[in-house]
């Protein structure tokens, strides 16, 4: 399925309208709360709280909060081993 919206300026938020089909695909109503995440080049994933995504984006924000400095530096760690490629 491939749906477009236009998008807007509402203040000093971009907004953008979900048509009806992909509101009724997602079984989201006003007031729940939607997840972006990247999911392939320039592409996104768009899920609902609904289900077992929303429990995965909580332990994956709980373990990098309390794993912040380990993170960080791995990632640090990684950067480095790539520019040494």
């Amino acid at each position: 399925m491939f749906i477009g919206s236009k998008v807007i300026t509402i203040q000093t938020l971009l907004v953008f309208r979900l048509p009806a089909k992909l509101v009724d695909l997602l079984r989201i109503k006003e007031g729940d709360f939607v997840y972006f995440a990247n999911s392939t080049d320039e592409c996104v994933s768009i899920t609902s709280n609904k289900g077992e995504c929303s429990k995965k984006v909580r332990i994956a924000d709980s373990i990098s909060c309390r794993h912040r400095n380990a993170l960080s530096g791995l990632a640090k760690s990684m950067i480095s081993f790539d520019c040494a490629m």
